[in-house]
């Protein structure tokens, strides 16, 4: 191009020259007289500044009449430059760059080939050419195996020469490949893209339109862009990542949304079902009535479920039928409840007759849904009467569902929904089931309820029987028994005369079986009457110090048979307590006579305690003991410590329960304490120093005289005062007539 350019240049300013001197400066020196030198120096002035002027005009002439092929390179470089700096988009980038290089370049068409993330393979991912997309080169592939060797630009040209000139051999073989290959790919130059020592892609160029081969201007402008190319391929790819991992999460979050959105709108309907049957459930359980239960139950399905309605259904008892118990109270109910029958036939299995839903789903304990209601109740109602009842009620489809009662099928309950029967959801049958079984539940334990109940009406009328037998046996029993212990006493005394030794041993034999016969009856006779809830209390001011003290008095003589101390620990001064005197004898009578019973050897203790608002009374001592699961129930009817049979095998288990019973009808309270067995026990009991004076039954204003005083409860060798009253008599009649004789 510069030869040319050049050649033409000389020839036009030498013609110039020549022309200027011929034309010019010979008739301009002969007008002027000036000399010829000078004109053409002037002349050769006046071309030099022409010449840049001119050599323009000249170039871009030559350019359009010789060079109309030429490419710039540099122009290309700016302009691919410009687009792959700001291009983002991954397809948009590499369409634009196969179908520039095939524009600007001149050439039939070009590739770009993607090194995959693993197995070292190629795949084309962009063609000028759209014929030959999805081509994928292994790494076993010879064009990859040589740019990984050599990552320089390849020449097919250069190649096939190589080939001519080597001779046979495997050398040869590999370069026959790989020129197949090219051939196959219609490559005339292949062009690595290297980043950092990491081959990223291959660039594919084919044949040039004009039928040249590549030149060295095209090796060094490939040279140049492959980097660019690489590094843009390499920012649109994390373009691409980054947006597709932002639409995938976009997507993830969204599909996250809906599903929370959904699972969120099923819990909503879990909640609200579950309120609607806990609503249903604190209605059914107000009420201990079977009817009012099933009613409420019916009606909450369409009030509270929402359902058009339901049918409640149960087994018989006995006999293989069921029962319609109640259906849901609405608009029609009068008129449907005219059609449907009371009872019918539960079919069993293998039987030959026609078996409506109901039945089977008794029967089978599986769920029956249908769209037509005559599945459900013909027979024995007819096709026209189910139609009518589902014309009424306004309902698409039935359900029924059975009622479990731990492992029997107690009945179903038929729920009767609006919509179709291909929109009922899991969620529906769920609701149905949970219904289903919470029927269950409650109508188990109304047939419990309802046997509890009557079995407790049995006990009543036996034990009110019992408590009667007891009170008539006991009056019965108590005056003969008195009036022998009394003529037995007289005996012993003397009042008859004087006995032989063996005889007296009898007597005194015979005395305290009395004793103990007495004080069995009249323990059994105030069971009755705290059962029977006649234990009256004679409140009077008692200073319960005195009441100790004469209590004490009567029982050391036990304790010295027993060679035990017997010892009060007498508090300060003491105000009177509103009690009644004869039943507070008896609780601490009972409490100090067991302490001695059960005590082998070793001390009693009885400690009194007072402040502004209650006394307290203890009795401590060094038995047997009492083990901790014992003493919970130790205050029961007839329960007794396991030990103390061992000691005291008559003992009736009674005295701790009249105690407690005397204590609490005081509005006191009593207990025990103990580390466990032989290391003693404390028994205690407290009652409040303040009464209202309304609950007393006598408003005796001085204190008692401090004697024997006795009611319930006797130990041995304490006499009754109320069953030695005949014993007394008597004994008062026999001194008399003996003075008077």
């Amino acid at each position: 191009k510069r030869s040319v350019l050049y050649s033409v240049l000389i020839v036009l300013f030498g013609a110039l020259f020549v022309a200027a001197g011929y034309y010019l400066v010979g008739p301009i020196a002969r007008a002027s007289k000036v000399a010829e030198q000078y004109i053409f120096m002037a002349t050769g002035l006046l071309l030099v500044f022409l010449f840049q002027p001119v050599k323009r005009v000249i170039d871009h002439a030559t350019d359009r009449i010789f060079f109309r092929d030429q490419i710039d390179y540099q122009e290309v470089l700016t302009r691919i430059g410009e687009v792959i700096s700001f291009e983002m988009d991954f397809d948009r980038l590499l369409g634009f760059l196969v179908d520039s290089f095939a524009r600007e370049l001149k050439i039939k068409h070009s590739a770009i080939l993607l090194a995959n993330k693993v197995g070292g393979g190629f795949k084309m991912i962009a063609t000028s050419q759209h014929t030959q997309r999805n081509i994928r080169l292994t790494r076993k592939s010879p064009l990859v195996q040589w740019v990984h060797k050599r990552r320089d630009i390849l020449i097919t040209e250069e190649v096939d020469r190589e080939v001519f000139d080597l001779q046979e051999g495997p050398h040869k073989q590999e370069r026959l490949q790989l020129l197949n290959e090219l051939r196959a790919l219609k490559a005339e130059l292949v062009s690595p893209v290297v980043i950092s020592g990491q081959l990223r892609a291959i660039l594919l160029f084919g044949e040039k339109l004009s039928g040249d081969i590549y030149a060295k201007a095209d090796l060094d402008f490939f040279e140049v862009i492959s980097p660019q190319i690489g590094t843009a391929i390499i920012k649109a790819q994390l373009y691409k990542e980054v947006s597709e991992f932002n639409s995938k999460l976009k997507k993830e979050i969204a599909d996250a949304t809906q599903e929370l959105q959904a699972i969120n709108l099923q819990l909503q309907q879990r909640n609200n079902f579950l309120i609607s049957l806990q609503k249903i459930t604190n209605l059914i359980t107000r009420s201990l009535d079977f009817r009012n239960v099933f009613r409420v139950i019916v009606d909450g399905i369409s009030s509270e479920l929402r359902f058009a309605g339901g049918l409640l259904f149960l087994k018989g008892h006995t006999t293989h039928s069921i029962h319609l118990e109640e259906i849901s109270h609405g608009p029609h109910y009068e008129d449907v409840k005219k059609f449907l029958p009371t009872t019918f036939a539960l079919v069993p299995e293998n039987s030959r007759r026609k078996e409506n839903f109901i039945s089977r789903a008794i029967r089978t304990g599986h769920i029956q849904i249908a769209v037509n209601f005559e599945h459900f109740i013909s027979p024995p109602l007819s096709k026209q009467q189910a139609e009518k009842i589902q014309e009424l009620l306004r309902f698409s489809s039935a359900i029924a569902v059975p009622i479990f009662s731990e492992d029997d099928i107690i009945g179903c309950i038929v729920f009767l929904v609006k919509k179709p029967k291909e929109q009922i959801q899991e969620s529906d049958i769920q609701m149905m089931k949970s219904l289903a079984d919470q029927t269950g539940v409650v109508t188990r334990n109304l047939r419990l309820y309802d046997q509890l109940a009557e079995a407790n009406r049995n006990l009543k009328e036996l034990d009110q029987v019992k408590s009667e037998f007891m009170s008539i046996a006991s009056h019965q029993l108590r005056t003969p028994l008195s009036g022998i212990m009394g003529y037995i006493s007289m005996m012993v005394d003397g009042d008859y005369g004087n006995f032989k030794p063996e005889q007296e041993d009898v007597l005194h034999q015979v005395l305290e079986a009395s004793k103990r016969m007495i004080r069995l009856v009249n323990v059994f006779l105030n069971i009755t009457r705290i059962e029977a809830g006649r234990l009256r209390l004679d409140r009077r001011k008692v200073l319960m110090n005195e009441l100790v003290e004469n209590v004490i008095k009567e029982l050391k003589s036990k304790a010295k048979e027993k060679k035990m101390t017997l010892r009060f620990e007498k508090p300060g001064i003491l105000k009177p307590i509103w009690v009644d005197p004869d039943k507070m004898v008896d609780v601490v009578l009972n409490l100090i006579d067991n302490a001695i019973k059960y005590t082998e050897k070793g001390w009693v203790e009885i400690r009194l305690e007072q402040n502004s608002q209650r006394v307290r009374c203890e009795v401590q001592d060094t038995g047997i003991g009492i083990p901790k699961e014992d003493s919970a129930r130790l205050f029961e009817k007839f329960v007794r410590g396991s030990g103390s049979a061992r000691i005291q095998p008559d003992g009736s288990g009674l005295g701790l329960f009249i105690a407690k019973k005397i204590v609490e009808a005081h509005g006191g309270t009593i207990g025990v304490e103990s580390k466990g067995e032989n290391k003693g026990s404390t028994f205690w009991f407290e009652l409040p120093l303040k009464i209202n004076s309304k609950n007393h039954k006598s408003n005796t204003e001085a204190a008692l005289p401090h004697h024997e005083l006795r009611g319930l409860y006797q130990p041995e060798g304490v006499e009754n005062s109320e069953s030695n009253h005949s014993v007394a008599s008597t004994h008062a009649r026999v001194s008399t007539k003996r003075k008077n004789g």
